[in-house]
């Protein structure tokens, strides 16, 4: 049945927001939402032109700043500058259990030009804030001042 299911292009097979479920969507309907969400254009601005190539040439930009003032070293230059990347992806997952079946939009910057640097970041205030879980959590405002 799975297989019959995943060669059927009018169907989308993908998990539900929460909990450990696969779905079986109607593609004409998931594309219809999918189209609803990004035609919002009070969230969303669609672009004349492909933006990867210039976010990878604006990042490794500023990280030969960095690594001129002495800001990064050599090795975390190498490390965090992007190479073949893509543009993040843009999906959404169904929220089985509200009423309805709302979607969760996500955009996924796996492989985008600034992935390394976002994850050194997470990481780094993670340890920063002593966090068992490396997911940013912003202390209260006074620690700015």
């Amino acid at each position: 049945m799975f297989r019959s299911l995943h060669k059927d292009y009018s169907r989308i097979i993908t998990k539900a927001d929460k909990g450990n479920t696969i779905v079986v969507l109607d593609s004409d309907d998931y594309n219809k939402n999918v189209r609803e969400i990004l035609n919002d254009s009070n969230t969303y601005e669609q672009i004349a032109t492909h933006p990867t190539e210039k976010s990878v040439k604006e990042v490794r930009r500023d990280l030969s700043y960095l690594k001129g003032k002495v800001e990064i070293t050599d090795r975390s230059y190498k490390s965090f500058c992007p190479r073949g990347c893509t543009s993040p992806r843009f999906y959404d997952l169904p929220k089985m259990h509200k009423p309805g079946n709302p979607v969760r939009p996500i955009v996924s910057s796996f492989n985008s030009p600034t992935q390394k640097i976002g994850k050194f970041l997470s990481l780094y205030f993670a340890y920063l804030f002593r966090l068992k879980n490396p997911i940013l959590k912003i202390p209260p405002i006074s620690f700015l001042s």
